[in-house]
C-alpha cells in the first residue's frame, strides 16, 4: 500500500525530530569527542535520509533560505537541524573534524541507498534530488593548499604580510603575534631581495 502524503511529512517530522533532543543535550554536558561524533553521525543520517523523502512530496529547495523566504514547517525543521550539527561540528578541532569528514560523501551516499530503497518497498518510485542537495555537500571536499606559506614586512613598522596559502590572497597582522618563525621569513624575504614587499 503507497503512503499517503500526510504519512510521508509525518515520517520526515519524525525522522527529523529524533536527534534534536540528543543533540541539545551537547550543549549541557560535557562529552567527548568519540560521544560528540556519535551523536553527529546519528543527526546526519537522519537529516539526510530526510532530504530524499522531503523530495517525495515536492520540498525541492536548493540553497539556504534567504531572511523572509517562505518556507514549509518541515524545512524550517530540517535547516534548524542542519544548523545545530554544523554549529557542533564547527566547536572540533580541525583534524577531528577532517578525520570526520574524510568519508562524509561516502557515508551520505550509503543512508541514499538504503532510504531510496526503503521507498521503493512502499511503492513510492518516483524521487527528485535531495533537499538541499549543495548545502549538504559544501564539507565534502576540504580546501587544498595552493600557495607556499610566504611572509614579508608590511608598509607600517611592526606589522607583517602574510599570503593565505589557500586563497593567495595577503592579509596583515601584527608581527608580535604570529609565530616567531614568520618574523624569521619576512627578515630572510628582505635581506634576499632588498624589497619589503
Amino acid at each position: 500500500m503507497v503512503m499517503t502524503t500526510d504519512e510521508i511529512r509525518s515520517s520526515i517530522h519524525k525522522q527529523l525530530a529524533s536527534p534534536l533532543l540528543r543533540l541539545a543535550e551537547l550543549k549541557r554536558e560535557r562529552l567527548v569527542l568519540a560521544e560528540q561524533r556519535e551523536r553527529v553521525n546519528y543527526g546526519e543520517r537522519c537529516l539526510w535520509g530526510a532530504s530524499v523523502v522531503m523530495s517525495v512530496v515536492g520540498l525541492t529547495q536548493r540553497h539556504r533560505p534567504q531572511p523572509g523566504e517562505p518556507l514549509d514547517e518541515l524545512e524550517h525543521q530540517w535547516w534548524y537541524l542542519y544548523d545545530l550539527l554544523e554549529e557542533i561540528r564547527a566547536t572540533w578541532p580541525w583534524d577531528e573534524r577532517e578525520a570526520y569528514d574524510a568519508d562524509r560523501s561516502k557515508r551520505r551516499q550509503e543512508v541514499y541507498d538504503f532510504v531510496m530503497a526503503k521507498l521503493a518497498e512502499k511503492g513510492i518510485m518516483e524521487v527528485h534530488a535531495p533537499y538541499a542537495i549543495e548545502d549538504q555537500r559544501q564539507h565534502d571536499e576540504w580546501p587544498t593548499i595552493k600557495y607556499d606559506l610566504d611572509v614579508r614586512y608590511a608598509d607600517e613598522m611592526g606589522w607583517l604580510r602574510v599570503r593565505d596559502p589557500f586563497t593567495g590572497e595577503w592579509h596583515e597582522i601584527e608581527a608580535k603575534d604570529a609565530p616567531f618563525g614568520w618574523r624569521k621569513i619576512a627578515r630572510e624575504h628582505k635581506q634576499k631581495t632588498g624589497k619589503k614587499r
